[in-house]
């Protein structure tokens, strides 16, 4: 099982319903969030049993007593400090100065993602309808393969955010499965969801 913290005020949900509609119909996840619980399943499951692959936990807190796999950090992100430890995983903003005093200095798997051609992420180009996500350097996925650097242009639509998409991409791509950010914007997708959702 894989654990995954995404650090930040509540009321920044963007990163959050971005993976819940990337995750839904691939794979068991359990998304503990402030607004609730959700799970995402597989096309082949029953229902009568749930057991997550992924464990994804939306917190402002970053002081627990679990140890995450993988922190994303939201831009409204101010602490992260107690759970960064020793060869973590943490997909962060470039251009967001207390993200990068989170990761300076650290022994960790530290993804940038933002506008530089200096960052993991980014865009190589920002269209509105059509943007064209850029991994600028090579990754390895959590299987151990080498994702070398590519593009993958995606249908949006209008009303995304530049950040959180990024953040999502560098995740699915640690996954090795880069091609489920179209699933963000997939309508079928979101009437799925909602079905899923446990009050």
């Amino acid at each position: 099982m894989i654990t995954v913290a995404i650090l930040g005020k509540k009321s920044d949900r963007r990163i959050t319903d971005y993976l819940i509609r990337a995750f839904d119909g691939i794979c068991p996840c359990l998304f503990l969030t402030p607004f609730g619980t959700v799970r995402t399943t597989d096309e082949t499951s029953n229902g009568e049993v749930f057991d997550p692959l992924i464990i994804f936990w939306d917190s402002e807190n970053a002081e627990t007593n679990c140890i995450p796999d993988i922190i994303l950090l939201k831009d409204s992100c101010e602490s992260a400090a107690p759970l960064v430890k020793e060869n973590t995983t943490v997909i962060f903003h470039s251009a967001n100065r207390t993200h990068l005093e989170t990761v300076q200095g650290m022994s960790i798997h530290a993804i940038a993602c933002g506008p530089s051609e200096r960052d993991t992420i980014t865009f190589s180009s920002a269209l509105a309808e059509q943007p064209v996500l850029c991994v600028q350097r090579s990754i390895h996925t959590l299987d151990g393969e080498e994702m070398e650097p590519f593009e993958l242009p995606i249908e949006t639509g209008s009303g995304w955010a530049r950040y959180p998409l990024q953040c999502v991409f560098a995740l699915l791509v640690l996954l090795g499965i880069p091609e489920r950010i179209h699933c963000i914007f997939e309508k079928s997708i979101l009437h799925s969801i909602q079905k899923n959702e446990i009050k």
